[in-house]
């Protein structure tokens, strides 16, 4: 009785945040009236060949999921539990609210870029934000579960008072503009090419490739060992960015086997170095 009574207790404060959610980021101020829909720009990369062939209904399915529905993920803690909410509506705006001891709410814009019909990259613009963000995540759908950076989010129903998520238009221009060079400057920078190092500290990889399709690949010289993942990159302010990785069960590491984890490491460019953590890595 006692995990049932913690399950619901868990569900009944997800659904009352989302109503918080949605009210706040509704109020917070107001969505042009002909905003466009966020547009399914293709991978780079994907041919012209692939692009025809395509179904179109099939380029719909992640976008109308993803909007169809609340996504949120509890996590129990020993001093408070922590519940994230996302919301991402048609209009072109998303809203993101953190609640723990403490609440955080930020929203703009967004745009998504697919690689398959279930998976893909979602742009985040959120000038409004304080330090403003700029953020690339890694997006698929798993089952009845969404994976957003990294993270794994159930599906709930919208509130009865859903209302468009407002946003400015430096946000829309971010995501889907010619600007988007400008303000995703690393991630663009990231993926032009692979990154190499000779002295990587020990664990790390000696060369990673960092996909557009929100895949990377992780090499691994000393054991002639690779393997592969999602990535996420979150830059806020302009120059502090965090790098998040899943990392699959593997035995490229020289330490032995290692199971499957989430990896978060500071990140930044600095004199043509890719700086993560304790190593630098060169473009090849």
């Amino acid at each position: 009785m006692t995990v049932c009574r913690s399950s619901l207790s868990i569900l009944f404060v997800a659904l009352i945040d989302i109503l918080v959610v949605e009210n706040e980021c509704g109020a917070q101020c107001t969505r042009q009236a002909d905003a466009a829909p966020p547009p399914i720009a293709p991978m780079r990369d994907e041919s012209s060949a692939a692009k025809s062939n395509r179904d179109d209904r099939e380029s719909d399915v992640l976008i109308n999921t993803l909007t169809k529905f609340t996504w949120a993920r509890s996590r129990p803690g020993s001093q408070s539990s922590e519940l994230m909410v996302w919301k991402f509506d048609r209009h072109g705006g998303f809203c993101r609210k953190f609640t723990s001891d403490y609440a955080e709410v930020y929203s703009g814009a967004w745009a998504l870029s697919q690689a398959t019909p279930n998976s893909g990259i979602v742009f985040l613009a959120s000038t409004k934000t304080k330090p403003s963000r700029f953020d690339v995540f890694s997006v698929s759908l798993e089952g009845n579960e969404l994976r957003l950076g990294e993270e794994t989010y159930r599906a709930l129903p919208h509130s009865e008072d859903d209302r468009p998520v407002s946003y400015a238009a430096d946000d829309q221009q971010a995501v889907t503009g010619g600007q988007r060079a400008q303000h995703f400057a690393m991630w663009s920078l990231m993926t032009q090419t692979d990154w190499h190092t000779d002295f990587a500290a020990y664990g790390d990889p000696s060369q990673y490739s960092f996909h557009r399709s929100g895949i990377y690949t992780a090499t691994f010289a000393d054991t002639a060992c690779r393997y592969s993942g999602t990535w996420s990159l979150m830059t806020i302010g302009g120059n502090i960015s965090e790098l998040r990785l899943t990392v699959p069960a593997n035995d490229c590491d020289p330490r032995g086997h290692r199971p499957s984890f989430v990896r978060e490491l500071p990140a930044k460019l600095m004199d043509e170095q890719l700086i993560l953590y304790r190593s630098s890595y060169s473009p090849k």
